[in-house]
């Protein structure tokens, strides 16, 4: 009888350490960055922002995307476009959310700028607006592209030749916040 006690109370004490362990790992598998950038749009239903954010160091580089909000239910009704703020991305296997939001002022959105007749206008490149999409028919602002052997070069210089530009993702830290292609 003793010695099933003793057997029992092993028993028992391992299974004790190894919830302590598994524990311990699941917290582990979180990953936390500092972040920065300025809120675009707040999806107070979907509980989400979309974050022109600044590069996140080892992580990932400076874009525009969605992040989920695991916050106080309040944060999502104090943020609006335009705040500047930083707080923690957790990034957890295929999950990754914002928490510990602090807002630190607000940044206005930038107006377009009026058209002009100088010589950038006669060379027919268009200075872009941060974050405003192009409609159809709109001339295509001049950007750097990098071509699939690596070298950059400036969308003006394709001008007159017939050009097909495809975008996509070629590293995402996080597999299912980039779009599929």
């Amino acid at each position: 009888m003793k010695f099933a006690r003793i057997v029992l109370a092993v028993a028992l004490a391992a299974l004790a350490a190894s919830c302590r362990e598994k524990a311990k790992t699941a917290g582990e598998a979180a990953r936390r960055f500092p972040f920065k950038g300025i809120v675009r749009q707040v999806d107070s239903a979907r509980s989400e922002v979309t974050v022109e954010h600044d590069a996140i160091p080892n992580f990932m580089d400076g874009m525009t995307m969605d992040f989920p909000v695991r916050d106080d239910p309040q944060v999502m009704r104090l943020i609006r476009p335009g705040d500047r703020i930083e707080a923690t991305l957790v990034v957890e296997k295929e999950r990754f959310w914002l928490e510990k939001i602090l807002t630190r002022g607000f940044v206005g959105t930038p107006a377009p700028a009026p058209p002009t007749v100088g010589p950038e206008k006669q060379s027919g490149f268009v200075t872009p607006v941060p974050n405003q999409g192009v409609q159809v028919g709109d001339p295509v602002p001049d950007f750097v592209l990098t071509d699939q052997t690596g070298a950059r070069l400036r969308l003006s210089e394709l001008r007159g030749e017939p050009v097909a530009v495809t975008f996509l993702y070629t590293r995402c830290p996080v597999a299912t916040a980039c779009p599929l292609t």
